[in-house]
């Protein structure tokens, strides 16, 4: 039994409680309105560029392709918004390019729980997977295009129609590859919200990048496409889009507007790593301009999540005598300790035991490091070291702790299970010790070149 297998009882129920909840917090590059409104002037300027060149003469082959426009751009401006529809849902909404004709296809579309599952396995939409996405997918589109081309009445718009969604579906990710949010970390080592935070931050800041034609420009993303500060990434992101849907409208295939497409692709970055809480770099020296760009394809460090303020639920029971269970409650904040990648975590609360009616004021420090990720990082592996003081006014009491801990991410939304040895100060005793916490992402580190 793989990792993926042994841990999809658990996805299923995380994201049964994620969308009774609506604890998510989707990671798009993007916002909806935005993906439809990028495809569908896109599309727009690829059929208005290729009437441009469509045939006078009234013999059959110009005849046939005057048809074949008319398939792929009669009724413009339902046909462009269709298009960009379709690259809106692609990939947030809908995981199959079949999915837009298949029969059944569209439960997908109103299921909140199938919208969250793809949040979570969203790798796809991150540098370097991004492009290659589209390119898979635009491949497959030209062919659906020549073979379309071939074809005659009714036969052809039904061809035209699989090349169309195919081409929606990767332009989605060609999408994503201009967000800038969606670059500059490495994804897959990244756990979900620390994907979700690095991405919220950085949309809203913005990037520095440089094409393969050697132009910079600043882009942003979520929310910011229409801004006046992103007008030269806008206008960049649609002219990909459009070169992109060129030869799928034309139906031949046009080798100049793919590679100017991907000539489009953003090539390097200011991918200087973001500090830490305790490294204390000023946002202002981290977001100026750079003057020597990194290659996208190098960046290889992860987002790791910074700062995080929880609520936790502890019960400690020593070995001779379970019954006698002391329950903490605490109120905590965690940063990362810089250089040896290790959480630091203090926490102030109470402690109330069970064999008497007492409450008492409690303090805990826990050092945490991480093991691994696994479901695309849904789940963090964690090993601690914590010791809880608990005061009293009689005599030292506390306890010093080992504990694994399972983190369950859903968006900046986490949700901890630990449990591990323990060994009781005051009784002078071995025991165990259980805790449940539900913990916000305030703030991320890492990613870029080092």
């Amino acid at each position: 039994m793989n990792a993926m297998t042994a841990g999809k009882p658990l996805l299923g129920l995380v994201t049964s409680v994620a969308t009774l909840v609506v604890l998510a917090n989707p990671a798009s590059a993007w916002k909806y309105v935005e993906h439809t409104a990028i495809g569908t002037k896109g599309y727009k300027q690829a059929c208005k560029s290729i009437e441009s060149r469509l045939p006078a003469q009234q013999d059959p082959t110009s005849l046939a392709i005057r048809d074949r426009f008319e398939i792929a751009c009669g009724n413009l401006a339902v046909r462009a918004a269709l298009y960009g529809q379709a690259s809106a849902l692609a990939g947030d909404r809908l995981n199959n390019p079949e999915d837009f004709l298949a029969r059944g296809g569209d439960w997908k579309v109103g299921s909140r729980k199938h919208y969250f599952l793809l949040q979570l396995v969203d790798v796809h939409h991150f540098h370097p997977s991004s492009m290659h996405e589209w390119v898979k997918h635009h491949r497959a589109a030209l062919q659906f295009a020549e073979a379309a081309a071939r074809e005659q009445g009714i036969d052809a718009i039904d061809a035209f129609q699989r090349a169309f969604f195919r081409n929606a579906f990767g332009d989605h990710f060609l999408q994503d590859s201009h967000a800038a949010g969606h670059m500059g970390f490495n994804r897959s080592a990244s756990s979900i919200a620390a994907t979700a935070a690095y991405h919220k931050v950085w949309n809203k800041r913005g990037r520095r990048l440089e094409n393969r034609k050697g132009e910079r420009w600043t882009t942003y993303g979520d929310g910011l496409l229409h801004a006046k500060k992103n007008t030269e990434g806008k206008r960049r992101v649609v002219e990909a889009c459009e070169n992109s849907a060129y030869a799928v409208v034309f139906g031949a295939r046009d080798t100049s507007h793919e590679l100017a497409a991907w000539r489009q692709l953003p090539l390097l970055i200011d991918a200087r790593p973001m500090a830490s809480l305790l490294e204390g770099e000023s946002e202002e020296e981290e977001v100026g301009l750079a003057k020597n760009l990194r290659p996208l394809q190098a960046v290889s460090w992860p987002a790791r999540v910074d700062k995080v303020v929880d609520l936790t639920l502890q019960l400690y029971a020593p070995i001779s005598d379970a019954k006698e269970l002391t329950s903490a409650t605490m109120l905590g904040f965690d940063t990362i300790l810089p250089l040896v990648e290790t959480r630091v975590h203090l926490s102030f609360g109470a402690t109330t035991p069970t064999q008497e009616l007492a409450v008492h004021p409690a303090v805990q420090l826990e050092f945490r490091k991480p093991i691994g990720l696994s479901i695309d990082g849904l789940l963090h592996h964690q090993i601690a070291a914590s010791f809880l003081w608990e005061a009293r006014t009689q005599k030292f009491s506390g306890w010093a702790s080992l504990a694994y801990s399972l983190q369950a991410e859903m968006g900046i939304n986490l949700f901890k299970l630990q449990a591990g040895p323990t060994f009781d100060v005051d009784r002078r005793d071995f025991g165990y010790h259980v805790g449940l916490s539900y913990g916000r992402v305030f703030g991320v580190a890492g990613g870029g070149v080092r």
